[in-house]
Parts: C-alpha cells; structure tokens; sequence
C-alpha cells in the first residue's frame, strides 16, 4: 500500500476500530472519520529530546499548520511510533498507532546484498530477471571479473530494492537458485570436462524412474500425432494403447551417437525421423527393457543385410507385428532414428555395414561411410541402421487393424 503511496500520494489506507472507521490519505497527510466527515492531519514530528530512531506521529485539527510527512530519516525503522491525538479514546490511539507500525514497516524501502559464488552467465542473469519481475523488486547485479573455474575469487553479489515483504521473498528465491547453479556446477565439474549434459525430449515427463512406461491420453497432441502417422498406411488401425517408453539409459547412449554423427559431419544437428518398426515372435519388452535396445545381432539377414530395420508406413511394419494377445491386438514400436547421411541402394544382402562415400570423402580416422542405407520395398521407404545406438524405442503401440493390402 504505501510503495504506491510513496510514487504518487494517492493510496488510502482504511483503519478500523470498535467504535469508529478511519482513511488516512497519505497524500495530504489526513486522517478522516467517515461516519462523520471529520477531518485530523497527521504530522511527523521528531524532536532533539526523542531517542534515535522514535518517530511521534501527531492527529490535530484540519485547521491547524500542516507539517511535511518525510521519509523516515536514514531509511531505518523507528524501533517505537507514538500517536498523539485529539477527541480519540485511548484505544483508538493505540489501535491506530499499531496498524501505522505494520504498515511502515511493510512499505519501508529494504536493500540486502546476496553473495553469488559464481560467475554470471545469461542464464542465471535471466533467471534474476524472472525474480525480479515476479517479485516486484530491482536486482542490480555487481560482477567481479575475478574468476577461476567457474568459481568467483571477488565479492560478486546482486543487491535487490524494495519493500521489506518483498525484499525477503526475493531474497529467499535467489537463495535457493544459487544452491541449485552451486550443485550443477560442481556436478559437472565432478564429471569431468568430456561429460555432457543429456537433453531429454520434450515430451518426457520428468524426474523419472531410469525406465518408466508413460500412458499417453487419447485426447493429447502427442497421441493424435502417432495415430495419424498410423493412418496414413493403416486406415482401419484403432490404438487401444500408447505409452512412452522412457529410459534414461538408452536414450543417453543414443543421444551420444547422434553427437558424435554430427561431429563426424561437422553439423550442428542431423536429421532424425519417426518409423515404425515390427518385432515379429519378439516382445517389444526385450528390446526397450534390456542394455542394447535394438539389436541386429539377433535379426535375420534381409533385403540390406543384417541390420536392424524401420519402415516410414505403418503398413510395411503391421507385417512384423506381435501378437500380444490372441489375433485381434497387436504391437508394435515406433522409434526415433538418426539418418545422418543416407544413401539409397537397390537390395543387397551381402551388406554388413553402410558402404563408403565416394573417393575424396576421408579422414584420419580412415574413409568416411554413410550412416544409413535407405530403399524401397512392397511400396514403402525403408532405413536400415548398423549401429544398434543409432535407433531408440520411443513408443509401443498396441492396436488392433484390418487391411485389404495386408
């Protein structure tokens, strides 16, 4: 109330008692009965006989000299606020007395300093943005350029403005982001310089168990997506259920290959795609509940050699499918695949690995082989991987279909 006060003399502040109810304009400095009309300034009056720090406030009549109402001096709160008045009951004067404490205390302009023990990055330098704004505070940052490991050896701190309410709950937000910059960092320091921080899809549902099955509902945006990739090859296909399959373990090692892909090819990122797969005999389970995921050392040798296999169409992979219970449900897996660099060949089950690029196309490490083989077959684009890192299990699909083309 008062910080509004304090920009432009307008706030009113009501005050109530037993008996009477008061607004107190701290604009004009009025204190005014609103059963009856009448009208008291209220003066700050501070004398050489008053002990530091006590503030008298003084109700007289309208009529008499208006005093100004400053600051309190040296921005401190006095420790004591005495209410001289006339025609009030002694109640009155301390009930009024009391709720003028609480509201100077509440308004006074604060300043506190918290030490930040590590350096500002834009991160964090948005994060106290946040506070800022959600707290209604100012955070003036003072950097130190002093710094040795990430870690400050100078006194960077951020020193926040405002009432004192808001002023501590700010105070205890900042606290707590840096214990958590803290933690991350010396986290990763501990790691050491070749640990990278894993970025988990978007739409995973965090903190998670190392493997989790997530039921995705039939009214989300996620779930209409796979359904209509279904459909496209699969009109007659009803998903009975989708879960996500979230294991952190896999994903982390699939993460690292499609890096070091990107490295290879001295890109930011690489192309990825959403394809079906079939297990056949296989349970699903076996492939997103074991060390490998996907494994070609257990597929037989098809069209491109002993690969593991992926299928744009629904359609091409509702041929693998497996039956999970009786004829009518079927499953099936729809992974998210690193292409990389393709190339498109015709059938050849001699192939044990991507051929080559063409002659040029090396480097230290030797000639430099695409990373995928793309083809075509009964009608449907097809990627085979002979990296099982290079694939991960994204959703399992249980439906049931009927197909004139199956």
């Amino acid at each position: 109330m008062l910080e509004t006060a304090c920009r432009d003399g307008t706030s009113r502040v009501k005050l109530s008692t037993a008996k009477q109810s008061y607004r107190v304009s701290l604009g004009k400095k009025l204190q005014v009965n609103t059963a009856t009309g009448t009208e008291r300034e209220i003066r700050r009056i501070v004398s050489a006989e008053t002990m530091p720090g006590i503030a008298t406030v003084a109700a007289s009549s309208a009529s008499a000299t208006r005093d100004s109402f400053s600051p309190l001096q040296d921005g401190h709160l006095p420790t004591e606020v005495k209410v001289v008045a006339q025609g009030l009951s002694t109640r009155d004067v301390q009930l009024f007395q009391s709720k003028l404490v609480k509201i100077l205390a509440d308004a006074m302009v604060k300043k506190r300093k918290v030490p930040v023990p590590i350096k500002f990055s834009q991160a964090l330098l948005s994060k106290l943005d946040s506070i800022s704004t959600s707290c209604l505070v100012e955070i003036v940052v003072i950097a130190n350029d002093g710094v040795v490991d990430g870690m400050s050896t100078g006194e960077n701190c951020v020193q926040v403005s405002g009432s004192k309410k808001r002023v501590i709950e700010a105070v205890s937000e900042i606290s707590t982001l840096l214990l958590l910059e803290v933690e991350t960092f010396q986290r990763t320091k501990l790691a050491g310089p070749t640990q990278q921080v894993v970025a988990y899809p978007k739409e995973w549902r965090l903190p998670c168990a190392d493997l989790e099955l997530v039921d995705v509902t039939s009214t989300s945006a996620e779930f209409l997506r796979v359904q209509q990739r279904m459909l496209e090859s699969l009109p007659r296909a009803r998903i009975a259920h989708l879960q996500r399959i979230q294991n952190k373990f896999l994903w982390r090692k699939y993460e690292t290959t499609k890096r070091e892909i990107a490295e290879k090819l001295h890109r930011p990122q690489v192309e990825e795609k959403l394809l079906f797969h079939g297990t056949r005999d296989t349970d699903p389970e076996k492939v997103y509940r074991n060390e490998e995921g996907f494994d070609m050392r257990f597929s037989a040798t098809g069209m491109w050699g002993r690969a593991n296999y992926f299928a744009h169409d629904a359609l091409y992979s509702h041929r693998y499918a497996h039956a999970s219970s009786g004829a009518s449900m079927k499953q099936m897996l729809m992974a998210m695949v690193t292409i990389g660099d393709a190339t498109s060949l015709a059938s050849d089950a001699t192939l044990r690995m991507p051929p080559v690029k063409k002659a040029g196309a090396s480097s230290l490490l030797g000639d430099i082989r695409y990373d995928t083989v793309t083809g075509v077959t009964q009608n449907c684009q097809v990627y085979m991987t002979y990296n099982n890192r290079q694939a991960y299990p994204f959703y399992l699909i249980s439906y049931s279909a009927r197909s004139d083309r199956q």
